[in-house]
């Protein structure tokens, strides 16, 4: 139907989730006209012949021999699709009445092209997309249809009605179709999925659209269970945040966003003797280097490093020492000029913290405290009056990259610093 939406949701297994969501579907009122479309990412479990058999003749089911991924799959659906809008809806979702028909009246706002429409909900992060959180005060196995209901009624009379967002997240997500006719549809090389919602949404901007969220529409998500299921999740999680911020932010594509581009990062660091040691101080250099830094390493004067490092072949010599680095990170005590036009830190990995010295120090872990992971996942800063920052970010990656942002931005600052003070 070329006046309706298509909803694509895609599938992979699980189908207690897909069949709750396509109940939740066809049991409500969603305020616009739409057709349903089911991709299966090669299911084993028989999912597709019983979207078939119970749901007969109200859902177009696609299946693909292998995994394509949550963009992969989209875009199968969304080539051979006309509808004037499409919905992209996590098989793992729970919809309430009136929810697409208020995504649908936040598109076609009056002097507005709105390309992109988010739903309120509960998987959203309040630190990045607070516009979209809805706390229901409930743990996931404590909701139920009734109480969402409830929720949704209650949501129904928010004000405003609709709200402005740089991006949305994408397990509800309404997309114009003569936008996607324009800018494309999802990148595929965010395999098997993570960042490729970000990635539309400011090649939407891009073209001047606008990014929307519909307050009065609620939708349910129990928080990516096919996605953390699959095999190496947080590999490719970290995977694809590289290729998004290698896309946006090292290209400087975001300036036209309004966001700053990052400035190159140049480090020398003095890598430890003790394998263990050094491991901790690798951990951060590589993923620097992995965000586009320029990150020189030596071993201390008179050592002989890890055999598994590489030393950093200008330290040799007195007057190439370090490149052209602007901060040098020390292990010992900096015994370098001041006037050199750098800024010298003193990295410690023992945990000994003296606020009262006049050089900065970088604490980098605390040997002896084991709530931290052993890849090293904790710092905090002395110097200029800097607030200590700790993180216990075991077992989640994210935690570990926003650590390394405090890192990355407090060093950028002060190779800022050092450059400005050069004569």
């Amino acid at each position: 139907m070329r006046n309706a939406c298509d909803i694509v949701i895609l599938s992979m297994n699980n189908y207690q989730f897909t069949e709750a969501c396509l109940t939740s579907l066809f049991s409500c009122d969603a305020g616009f006209p739409f057709s349903v479309h089911v991709f299966d990412n090669a299911s084993t479990d028989g999912t597709p012949d019983n979207i078939v058999r119970d749901f007969r003749g109200r859902v177009r089911v696609w299946r693909s021999d292998s995994n394509l991924g949550f963009s992969g799959g989209n875009n199968k659906v969304l080539e051979r699709t006309k509808g004037r809008f499409a919905c992209l809806l996590n098989n793992d979702t729970i919809v309430t009445p009136g929810w697409l028909g208020e995504m649908v009246a936040a598109a076609e706002q009056e002097r507005r092209r709105v390309g992109v429409v988010g739903s309120r909900g509960n998987n959203a992060n309040p630190d990045v997309r607070p516009e979209q959180v809805v706390d229901f005060n409930t743990s996931l196995d404590q909701m139920d249809e009734e109480g969402l209901r409830r929720a949704a009624a209650r949501l129904s009379r928010a004000q405003p009605r609709f709200s402005d967002a740089s991006a949305v997240v994408g397990y509800c997500m309404l997309l114009r179709r003569s936008m996607l006719d324009r800018i494309g549809l999802l990148d595929t090389r965010f395999w098997p999925g993570n960042f490729e919602d970000d990635d539309l949404c400011y090649r939407a901007a891009e073209a001047g659209y606008g990014i929307a969220v519909a307050n009065r529409s609620l939708v349910y998500h129990f928080v990516s269970s096919t996605l953390k299921g699959a095999t190496k999740w947080r590999h490719m999680f970290g995977v694809n945040r590289e290729l998004f911020r290698a896309k946006w932010v090292d290209t400087g594509r975001k300036t036209a966003l309004g966001v700053r581009a990052r400035p190159r990062l140049r480090l020398a660091v003095e890598v430890p003797c003790t394998r263990a040691a050094a491991h901790r101080v690798r951990v951060v250099c590589n993923e620097l280097r992995l965000r586009g830094g320029l990150v020189h390493t030596f071993g201390p004067p008179g050592s002989t490093p890890p055999p598994d490092m590489v030393p950093h072949v200008a330290s040799a010599s007195p007057g190439r020492q370090y490149g052209d680095s602007a901060v040098v990170l020390h292990q010992s005590e900096p015994t370098v000029s001041r006037d050199t036009g750098r800024e010298h830190v003193l990295l410690s990995l023992e945990g000994r913290y003296n606020p009262s010295r006049a050089c900065r120090q970088l604490v980098l872990g605390q040997r002896n405290d084991r709530r931290f992971a052993p890849d090293f996942l904790s710092v905090r800063w002395s110097g200029d009056q800097r607030q200590v920052v700790r993180k216990n970010a075991k077992s989640r990656p994210e935690m570990f990259h926003e650590m390394v942002d405090r890192i990355e931005r407090h060093l950028l600052d002060l190779q800022e610093a050092a450059c400005e003070e050069t004569p």
